[in-house]
């Protein structure tokens, strides 16, 4: 951004004026963390819903498996594909719902704004489909990008990912919250990226912990072929099993959305001088 105010020295970069404000890594990296539990009732709330139908579904699809496996010519393919179809884009937009719910809450604790966190799950659950079609969009174009010389890495991963609380928070549409992320991100972009990375590994190191213990909670020997080999989709070694690994990874996404969220709200105030709360809460 170019300094135009008249009478104050021109700079071409608004990083290069002295009195602007740099991107607090260290802030918005907490936040990430400690907006998830900025309130707990709704986080329990949207938590046991999709504990619940995750465990629900990996029963359905280890029984069908199972059944598909010992039964191979009485399996209606057709039928178990549609199954296993529905229930995984059930469960990415219980993701997206559930992301959702964190958004407000975090949202509502880092502005101090009690609005915001109130209704939180029907707001969520509103919202949840045009989320869907922008995870959607942000998804694919990362993907195919990464294999076009990590233009999709690099770009559009930090660039549009400020788009869920441009959506929830700016109401500018699918693809006019996209096109406002990237211009929130500019100039941003690389401490964006460096957050995503440093979440990510964080991420993936919490939930193979996590993932790890509930194997071993759940008493199978990874060493041992016998113990894994006797997996029973309703046993309860396989309910405890599912039921960790599901709240690992959901808490995962919560610290993404959370985390998100505390990167908009601080570069939205460096740019703009902060956050207006309008009637969109109403």
């Amino acid at each position: 951004m170019v300094n135009q105010s008249p009478g104050q020295p021109q700079y071409q970069y608004e990083w290069q004026n002295p009195t602007h404000r740099s991107f607090d890594f260290g802030k918005v990296f907490g936040r990430a963390f400690s907006g998830v539990f900025a309130d707990i009732k709704p986080l329990l709330i949207g938590l046991l819903v999709v504990g619940l139908f995750t465990v629900g579904l990996s029963v359905m699809t280890t029984g069908a498996t199972q059944d598909m496996v010992a039964n191979p010519n009485n399996m209606d393919m057709g039928t178990f594909y549609l199954v296993t179809f529905g229930g995984n884009l059930i469960s990415l937009l219980m993701i997206v719902w559930f992301q959702l719910i964190v958004i407000h809450t975090a949202y509502a604790k880092f502005t101090g704004d009690e609005l915001v966190g109130q209704n939180v799950i029907g707001k969520a659950l509103r919202f949840t489909l045009p989320m869907f079609v922008i995870a959607f969009i942000y998804s694919l174009v990362c993907i195919l990008g990464f294999y076009a010389l990590l233009i999709g890495f690099v770009f559009v991963w930090p660039g549009w990912a400020l788009a869920g609380p441009v959506y929830v928070f700016e109401r500018k549409g699918v693809f006019g919250s996209l096109g406002r992320a990237w211009t929130l991100a500019r100039n941003y972009k690389r401490w964006i990226l460096l957050f995503l990375f440093v979440l990510s590994l964080i991420a993936s190191v919490i939930y193979s912990l996590i993932a790890g213990l509930a194997v071993v909670a759940g008493g199978y020997n990874m060493f041992d072929p016998a113990s894994v080999g006797d997996i029973n989709a309703a046993s309860p070694r396989m309910l405890i099993v599912t039921s960790l690994s599901a709240v690992a990874g959901y808490f995962i996404y919560a610290v993404y959305a959370s985390g998100l969220t505390a990167a908009y709200l601080e570069i939205k105030d460096i740019k703009e001088g902060g956050t207006t709360l309008g009637d969109v809460f109403a």
